[in-house]
């Protein structure tokens, strides 16, 4: 009758497993395998990171380009009173830069002194609607912009009246011919204050508060190239100026700590966009 074979000294040593230092070397080994993975996933990750946002930042500054070169082209469209330039330049670093056109037609003289919110006109208002931001203006340089509140016929005076929402600010004498008129006014500037880690391409339109259009823009420029060929951000006269030079520079949100940018000593990187632009309105 047979019985079950006992296991010996040597059966049991060739059934063993993994022995401590086989199992030390793997843990090793698998260490190793999981650290290189991470640290290339890391790498992979901070450089799709920094493409990320650089491309963000080539998309902010030819957004902004484009919005410029198109409102440039456009300014001194239509008609603006004497005195009212259509490209207004405030040179410094960085610059601001204001731009005017008139396509409305909707006009009218004032007929009386302005020293409250009633402006009097024998002309025709009724292109004036409650809301609409509205300019005023005057020979002797004055000039706001204000929300209409209502058109009214002044019976038994002969005035219409165009009524302000609130109190204009200056007094209009009806010597230095004032005018109301619908016109289109953009102004561009950086705003490096509200937040110095992401400077802003600020953008008001008619007056009102200005809302941020491009962030990441840290600086903007603009020269005027004259009909002899010099450069100036003075022109005496927008007659003599042949092209319009902008220069726009981004920068990228956050800063590479591995990467130095040897000009500005921080590790932003930064692109440069400039267009040349002729301001077909005035002439040129």
């Amino acid at each position: 009758m047979g019985g079950k074979k006992r296991m010996g000294l040597k059966d049991m040593k060739n059934s063993a497993g993994f022995s401590l230092v086989e199992m030390v070397v793997a843990t090793a080994i698998l260490g190793i395998i999981i650290t290189s993975a991470l640290s290339l996933y890391l790498t992979q990750q901070k450089q799709w990171l920094i493409q990320e946002q650089v491309a963000d930042m080539q998309q902010n500054v030819r957004v902004s380009m484009d919005e410029l070169t198109r409102n440039l082209r456009m300014a001194g469209c239509g008609v603006l009173p004497a005195g009212l330039q259509p490209i207004e330049l405030m040179d410094a670093d960085p610059d601001t830069l204001i731009l005017r056109q008139n396509l409305a037609e909707c006009h009218i003289t004032v007929g009386l002194n302005v020293q409250s919110n009633v402006i009097h006109t024998h002309d025709d208002p009724t292109c004036f609607v409650p809301g609409m931001r509205t300019f005023i203006w005057d020979d002797a340089g004055q000039g706001e912009w204000f929300t209409v509140e209502g058109v009214y016929t002044n019976e038994g005076s002969g005035w219409e009246e165009v009524h302000a929402t609130e109190n204009l600010e200056n007094n209009y004498n009806k010597n230095d011919n004032p005018q109301v008129m619908v016109m289109t006014e953009v102004k561009y500037y950086i705003d490096q204050t509200t937040d110095q880690t992401h400077p802003t391409l600020m953008r008001s339109t008619n007056g009102l508060p200005a809302q941020a259009f491009a962030e990441n823009i840290e600086d903007f420029q603009v020269v005027y190239l004259m009909k002899d060929g010099s450069t100036t951000s003075t022109p005496s006269s927008l007659d003599d100026v042949r092209v319009v030079q902008i220069e726009l520079w981004a920068r990228t949100a956050r800063q590479d700590h591995d990467w130095t940018d040897e000009d500005y000593d921080d590790g932003y990187r930064r692109r440069t966009l400039k267009s040349y632009v002729d301001v077909r309105n005035l002439g040129i």
